[in-house]
């Protein structure tokens, strides 16, 4: 027996191969089996993205690291993170509290550390996506630094404005890229049950344009996007 190296080697035992794991928010890629999803797969380093556990991310442009809440206020688009980061106690000392460390319980679904919402409809706060904020500086986000709108409209501030959640468009563990429902980076991966194709199309697609640029052919939030780029 190969002894685990790293902490996600532990969680993967569970959490890969060894089972079909019913995903929480039925998305576009891999298309074979949207509602089925494996760990392993989803944060695998040859993705076009995916969160930074079994390697270093491909995006070398991360503006909103650190935030002025995170614990490692060193934290850039080279860091590396844990299983744990996310998946802890919500009473862990890592963020100030009194209680245990590691994800034997959590007050949050998923076993999160803070609150994380995927309702469509929140309203934005620093509470709402405690998880998110915790490492991506919100002033930064709704600054919309990385995702800027397209004349007066869209761009973070726009979309969360309006309801739209981080989960929305941003699949968290990372994007098997299926070849056929665009670009998967950034951790686009749309959720089915609010984003969806235009007429002629099988997906909805998201382009990558280059730094801080790209173009969205779906329709979202009542609106046809057809080819719709950024900034």
């Amino acid at each position: 027996v190969n002894p685990a190296i790293y902490e996600y080697q532990i969680c993967l035992k569970c959490h890969g191969d060894t089972t079909s794991i019913t995903a929480s928010i039925s998305r576009y890629s891999p298309q074979a089996n949207p509602t089925i999803t494996n760990r392993r797969l989803d944060m695998a380093v040859t993705n076009p993205s995916f969160h930074p556990v079994m390697g270093i991310g491909v995006n070398p442009n991360v503006p909103s690291l650190p935030s002025s809440t995170s614990p490692d206020q060193s934290m850039n688009a080279s860091s590396r993170i844990y299983c744990t980061d996310c998946h802890d106690s919500d009473e862990t000392p890592r963020i100030g509290g009194t209680g245990p460390k590691g994800p034997h319980g959590s007050i949050y679904p998923h076993l999160l550390r803070e609150r994380y919402e995927t309702l469509y409809g929140t309203q934005e706060s620093y509470a709402a996506y405690a998880l998110c904020y915790r490492c991506h500086d919100r002033t930064s986000i709704l600054s919309n630094v990385s995702f800027q709108k397209h004349g007066m409209m869209g761009g973070h501030s726009g979309h969360l404005k309006i309801g739209a959640t981080c989960s929305v468009c941003h699949d968290p563990h990372g994007v098997v890229d299926d070849g056929v429902s665009g670009d998967h980076t950034h951790l686009i991966n749309f959720d089915r049950n609010i984003v969806s194709p235009i007429s002629g199309n099988t997906t909805p697609i998201y382009k990558d344009l280059g730094k801080f640029s790209g173009s969205c052919t779906l329709i979202c939030h009542n609106k046809v996007h057809n080819n719709v780029t950024y900034p």
